[in-house]
């Protein structure tokens, strides 16, 4: 009997502290169009190229050394004039890979409004160069 009553009880205790680690889903925030970002320490740059016509495959080049990014900044090819950014209200990985941080903003630059909005097509492929910004956290405005 004392065999099915630890198992069941580990069980009990485990599940229970599992849902108190878990917090809920903030809300959601409209996306933000912004003049300039002041990255933090975690923030991660990355030059997303063009598809490939060809083989349809997309480059993809960590940069760093940037503490600010802004309209009319010329980083790594691109001339940067629009910066979207889009609201994190949780966290979320892909193999191992977060791509989401609860409370933080993502960030898109490009070289105008319509490129950033259309650089991603809905299967994957990349019409413009743009640079990814994650995460950020943004100042009050």
């Amino acid at each position: 009997m004392l065999r099915r009553i630890i198992p069941l009880a580990i069980t009990i205790v485990v599940s229970a502290c599992d849902d108190q680690s878990k917090s809920s889903d903030l809300s959601d925030k409209p996306d933000k169009w912004v003049n300039s970002l002041a990255l933090q320490s975690d923030s991660k740059v990355k030059h997303v190229g063009k598809s490939s016509v060809i083989l349809g495959s997309t480059t993809v080049t960590p940069l760093s050394g940037l503490t600010v990014i802004a309209v009319g900044d010329d980083i790594d090819g691109v001339h940067v004039g629009a910066i979207k950014c889009t609201y994190f209200p949780k966290d979320a990985s892909y193999s191992g890979e977060q791509f989401m941080w609860r409370d933080r903003w993502g960030c898109m630059a490009g070289r105008s409004r319509d490129e950033v909005e259309n650089a991603v097509q809905e299967d994957g492929t990349k019409l413009y160069d743009y640079l990814h910004i994650a995460p950020v956290t943004l100042a009050a405005q």
